[in-house]
């Protein structure tokens, strides 16, 4: 198990490495501009509002969390050895996840949007791998770890669906990929919706309300700058972004209903509640 504990210790490093470098360069310090400023340079439907991207210092809390919780269980072989067997399972995956995260960050930064997006890709395609390796969807009773990882997880998967919303539009902003102003509302509802049918159909397949409750944030956010400051009046988006946030916020309380029954139902939630599978 020490191929185990060495991933979980480097795991541990890196995200939190990785996540305070987010939270460093969102707050301007390196590159003298936030995430924020740096998608608002070129304007679409999906742009959310600034207090929107305040979502990063929750996540990185949360899986710097993670990242140690999933450590200190690696100590104790006897008693975790389910959770060090996920550690296996993820491998290095998290690691190279990391670095398509705070590499499309940088990217997006130094106004490089469609290497920015490729990264972001890549950054939810491997997070939904760990979660398929981890096999999240089992990870429902009440123990500590168990609770931690699907919440940082689901979070940062939630947070990747929307990022991959608002941040393919951008391209089409940034190189004048259509002009007409009716063509690109269609085109930012449209990616919208299916980044909003998505979260909810992987909400309610893996017992995850984390990845809905984000998504209503986010739409919350792209409705708030539609309230506030829009960049664009015709054609209206907010009634379209009032439907999808209920919509959202309904398949989060159903799946906070399903994950409960499923916690009352667990036949191993007295036997093992430390473990994480």
């Amino acid at each position: 198990m020490s191929t185990a504990k060495t991933l979980a210790l480097l795991n541990c490093i890196i995200v939190t490495i990785n996540f305070s470098w987010i939270i460093l360069i969102d707050n301007s310090y390196f590159f003298g501009h936030s995430i924020n400023s740096a998608i608002s340079e070129y304007p679409t439907y999906l742009t959310p509002d600034a207090i929107t991207f305040k979502i990063w210092s929750f996540l990185a809390a949360n899986m710097i969390l993670v990242g140690i919780l999933m450590y200190i269980a690696s100590k104790n072989e006897q008693e975790n050895i389910r959770t060090l067997k996920k550690v296996e399972k993820i491998g290095n995956l998290l690691l190279l996840n990391q670095l398509f995260c705070g590499m499309s960050m940088v990217l997006k930064l130094n106004d490089q949007f469609i290497l920015s997006v490729i990264c972001s890709v890549g950054c939810l395609i491997t997070i939904l791998l760990i979660n398929r390796k981890i096999e999240i969807h089992k990870l429902v009773s009440n123990s500590i770890t168990r609770y931690f990882i699907r919440l940082g997880f689901g979070v940062y998967t939630g947070w990747m669906i929307v990022i991959a919303a608002f941040n393919s539009v951008i391209i089409v902003t940034k190189y004048d990929l259509i002009s007409n102003s009716i063509e690109m509302f269609g085109l930012n509802l449209a990616i919208l919706v299916a980044a909003t049918i998505y979260s909810i159909y992987y909400t309610i397949s893996h017992n995850l309300p984390a990845v809905s409750v984000v998504m209503a944030w986010g739409v919350f956010g792209i409705l708030l700058k539609n309230i506030n400051s829009p960049f664009y009046i015709q054609p209206d988006m907010k009634p379209y972004l009032f439907i999808l946030l209920a919509v959202t916020v309904l398949s989060s309380a159903y799946s906070f209903y399903r994950c409960n029954v499923r916690r009352g139902t667990a036949v191993d939630f007295n036997e093992n509640p430390p473990s994480i599978s």
